[in-house]
Protein backbone atom coordinates (compact mmCIF):
# COMPACT_ATOMS: atom_id res chain seq x y z
CA UNK A 1 0.00 0.00 0.00
CA UNK A 2 1.46 3.60 -1.18
CA UNK A 3 2.27 5.19 1.92
CA UNK A 4 -0.33 8.15 0.96
CA UNK A 5 -2.84 5.84 1.46
CA UNK A 6 -1.22 4.56 4.73
CA UNK A 7 -1.75 8.56 6.02
CA UNK A 8 -4.69 9.16 4.16
CA UNK A 9 -6.73 6.26 5.96
CA UNK A 10 -7.01 6.73 8.92
CA UNK A 11 -7.58 10.23 8.50
CA UNK A 12 -10.91 9.30 6.37
CA UNK A 13 -11.98 6.82 9.29
CA UNK A 14 -11.72 9.62 11.89
CA UNK A 15 -13.64 12.01 9.54
CA UNK A 16 -16.31 9.58 8.81
CA UNK A 17 -16.74 8.59 12.86
CA UNK A 18 -16.62 12.11 13.34
CA UNK A 19 -19.55 13.21 10.98
CA UNK A 20 -21.52 10.16 12.38
CA UNK A 21 -21.85 11.82 15.34
CA UNK A 22 -21.44 14.73 15.36
CA UNK A 23 -24.92 16.76 15.87
CA UNK A 24 -26.03 19.47 13.79
CA UNK A 25 -29.13 22.04 13.40
CA UNK A 26 -30.99 19.55 11.58
CA UNK A 27 -29.42 16.56 11.11
CA UNK A 28 -30.65 13.46 12.60
CA UNK A 29 -28.73 9.98 13.97
CA UNK A 30 -31.15 7.41 12.83
CA UNK A 31 -30.09 4.72 15.50
CA UNK A 32 -31.47 7.14 18.49
CA UNK A 33 -34.73 7.68 19.20
CA UNK A 34 -37.13 11.50 19.32
CA UNK A 35 -37.45 12.44 22.90
CA UNK A 36 -39.62 14.13 24.21
CA UNK A 37 -42.66 13.56 22.49
CA UNK A 38 -44.30 11.52 25.05
CA UNK A 39 -47.44 13.72 25.42
CA UNK A 40 -49.49 16.46 23.87
CA UNK A 41 -47.91 20.07 22.71
CA UNK A 42 -47.41 22.08 26.15
CA UNK A 43 -49.70 25.42 25.01
CA UNK A 44 -47.39 28.60 24.61
CA UNK A 45 -47.62 31.29 27.41
CA UNK A 46 -49.14 33.85 25.89
CA UNK A 47 -46.78 36.15 28.20
CA UNK A 48 -43.62 38.56 26.99
CA UNK A 49 -40.26 37.62 27.26
CA UNK A 50 -39.30 38.33 30.40
CA UNK A 51 -35.20 39.67 31.36
CA UNK A 52 -32.77 37.11 31.97
CA UNK A 53 -35.18 34.15 29.80
CA UNK A 54 -34.45 31.48 27.68
CA UNK A 55 -37.86 29.45 26.54
CA UNK A 56 -38.76 27.00 23.44
CA UNK A 57 -40.03 23.55 22.93
CA UNK A 58 -37.93 20.67 23.26
CA UNK A 59 -40.15 18.24 21.56
CA UNK A 60 -43.59 18.72 23.10
CA UNK A 61 -42.53 20.48 26.34
CA UNK A 62 -42.69 24.20 26.50
CA UNK A 63 -39.22 24.88 28.87
CA UNK A 64 -38.71 28.22 30.47
CA UNK A 65 -34.90 28.35 31.94
CA UNK A 66 -35.16 31.88 33.90
CA UNK A 67 -32.91 30.52 37.16
CA UNK A 68 -29.45 31.23 37.16
CA UNK A 69 -26.86 29.05 35.32
CA UNK A 70 -23.66 27.07 37.34
CA UNK A 71 -22.98 29.46 39.76
CA UNK A 72 -24.80 31.00 42.39
CA UNK A 73 -24.03 34.68 40.60
CA UNK A 74 -26.65 34.49 38.17
CA UNK A 75 -25.08 37.65 36.41
CA UNK A 76 -21.52 37.16 36.20
CA UNK A 77 -20.48 33.39 34.67
CA UNK A 78 -23.77 32.66 34.12
CA UNK A 79 -24.42 35.59 31.39
CA UNK A 80 -21.09 37.14 30.28
CA UNK A 81 -19.03 38.29 27.56
CA UNK A 82 -15.29 36.84 28.03
CA UNK A 83 -12.88 38.22 26.09
CA UNK A 84 -8.77 39.50 25.93
CA UNK A 85 -6.38 41.20 24.03
CA UNK A 86 -5.74 37.84 22.13
CA UNK A 87 -8.11 35.68 20.33
CA UNK A 88 -11.10 34.90 22.86
CA UNK A 89 -14.29 36.31 22.32
CA UNK A 90 -16.78 33.90 24.14
CA UNK A 91 -20.63 34.94 25.01
CA UNK A 92 -21.95 32.54 27.29
CA UNK A 93 -25.88 32.49 28.21
CA UNK A 94 -26.87 29.66 30.85
CA UNK A 95 -29.69 29.57 32.70
CA UNK A 96 -31.65 26.30 34.47
CA UNK A 97 -35.38 25.22 35.21
CA UNK A 98 -36.18 23.04 37.83
CA UNK A 99 -35.00 19.54 35.83
CA UNK A 100 -32.70 20.93 33.28
CA UNK A 101 -29.87 23.60 32.68
CA UNK A 102 -29.60 25.53 28.89
CA UNK A 103 -26.65 26.78 27.95
CA UNK A 104 -26.20 29.01 24.49
CA UNK A 105 -22.09 29.65 23.75
CA UNK A 106 -21.64 32.21 20.85
CA UNK A 107 -17.49 32.00 19.87
CA UNK A 108 -16.11 34.68 17.75
CA UNK A 109 -18.30 37.26 18.19
CA UNK A 110 -17.96 40.51 20.46
CA UNK A 111 -21.50 41.84 21.44
CA UNK A 112 -21.50 45.34 19.59
CA UNK A 113 -21.72 43.74 15.97
CA UNK A 114 -25.44 42.76 17.40
CA UNK A 115 -27.51 45.68 15.83
CA UNK A 116 -29.70 44.25 13.98
CA UNK A 117 -30.70 40.54 13.25
CA UNK A 118 -27.52 38.52 12.64
CA UNK A 119 -27.27 34.94 11.86
CA UNK A 120 -24.44 33.04 13.52
CA UNK A 121 -22.60 30.68 10.47
CA UNK A 122 -19.75 28.62 10.74
CA UNK A 123 -16.67 30.24 9.57
CA UNK A 124 -13.49 30.45 11.07
CA UNK A 125 -12.96 30.96 14.78
CA UNK A 126 -17.17 32.22 14.36
CA UNK A 127 -19.54 29.40 15.31
CA UNK A 128 -22.57 28.83 18.01
CA UNK A 129 -23.24 26.03 20.35
CA UNK A 130 -26.14 25.09 22.46
CA UNK A 131 -26.24 21.87 25.21
CA UNK A 132 -29.48 21.18 26.71
CA UNK A 133 -28.70 18.53 29.75
CA UNK A 134 -29.63 17.25 33.19
CA UNK A 135 -27.78 17.26 36.22
CA UNK A 136 -26.89 13.38 35.81
CA UNK A 137 -25.59 14.43 32.38
CA UNK A 138 -23.20 17.03 32.34
CA UNK A 139 -20.52 15.36 29.98
CA UNK A 140 -21.18 15.96 26.25
CA UNK A 141 -20.45 12.24 25.94
CA UNK A 142 -23.20 11.35 28.82
CA UNK A 143 -26.85 10.17 27.02
CA UNK A 144 -29.12 13.47 27.87
CA UNK A 145 -26.74 15.72 27.14
CA UNK A 146 -28.21 17.01 24.22
CA UNK A 147 -25.63 19.65 22.14
CA UNK A 148 -26.86 21.70 18.88
CA UNK A 149 -23.47 22.48 16.81
CA UNK A 150 -23.86 25.61 14.28
CA UNK A 151 -22.13 23.82 11.62
CA UNK A 152 -24.53 22.95 9.09
CA UNK A 153 -27.08 25.39 9.05
CA UNK A 154 -28.24 28.29 10.84
CA UNK A 155 -29.46 28.00 14.29
CA UNK A 156 -28.95 31.12 16.39
CA UNK A 157 -30.10 34.66 15.59
CA UNK A 158 -29.65 37.51 17.34
CA UNK A 159 -32.14 39.95 16.87
CA UNK A 160 -31.27 43.14 19.52
CA UNK A 161 -28.63 44.16 21.55
CA UNK A 162 -29.58 47.09 23.83
CA UNK A 163 -27.57 47.80 26.51
CA UNK A 164 -25.48 44.44 26.25
CA UNK A 165 -28.97 43.06 26.60
CA UNK A 166 -28.94 40.46 23.63
CA UNK A 167 -32.33 39.27 22.47
CA UNK A 168 -32.58 36.37 19.95
CA UNK A 169 -34.10 33.23 18.82
CA UNK A 170 -32.75 29.71 17.63
CA UNK A 171 -34.15 26.43 16.52
CA UNK A 172 -32.99 22.88 15.47
CA UNK A 173 -32.39 20.00 16.51
CA UNK A 174 -30.47 18.31 19.42
CA UNK A 175 -28.29 15.27 19.43
CA UNK A 176 -26.69 13.33 22.59
CA UNK A 177 -24.25 11.08 22.23
CA UNK A 178 -26.30 7.88 21.93
CA UNK A 179 -27.93 9.38 18.71
CA UNK A 180 -31.30 10.11 20.61
CA UNK A 181 -32.50 13.84 19.05
CA UNK A 182 -34.82 16.60 20.77
CA UNK A 183 -36.31 18.96 18.01
CA UNK A 184 -36.28 22.56 19.12
CA UNK A 185 -38.23 25.12 17.82
CA UNK A 186 -39.95 28.43 19.05
CA UNK A 187 -36.54 29.47 20.89
CA UNK A 188 -36.02 32.76 22.42
CA UNK A 189 -33.89 34.57 24.71
CA UNK A 190 -33.58 37.83 26.64
CA UNK A 191 -30.38 37.94 28.23
CA UNK A 192 -28.00 40.75 29.69
CA UNK A 193 -24.78 40.14 29.62
CA UNK A 194 -21.50 40.95 31.97
CA UNK A 195 -18.05 42.08 30.35
CA UNK A 196 -15.46 40.29 32.09
CA UNK A 197 -11.56 41.01 30.61
CA UNK A 198 -9.25 37.63 30.99
CA UNK A 199 -5.76 37.36 30.95
CA UNK A 200 -4.60 35.63 27.64
CA UNK A 201 -2.67 32.70 29.33
CA UNK A 202 -6.38 32.01 30.39
CA UNK A 203 -8.68 29.33 28.23
CA UNK A 204 -11.79 29.42 26.71
CA UNK A 205 -14.33 28.81 30.14
CA UNK A 206 -15.93 25.91 28.32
Amino acid sequence: MPLIMKLILPLLFFMAFFLAILPACNRQNEKGTVQFMDKPKDPKPDTPLTLGTIRAYFGNYYKIFDVGGTTPYADTASNCYFHNACTLKEIDMIRNDTQYTLGIYIVGYPPDVFKSDTTITKEAGKYSELHFFSPDAPGTNSKGHYVMYGLYSDCLIVSDNTGDVLTGTFSGTMQDYAGNTVQVTEGEFKIHIYRKTLSCNIPQTK
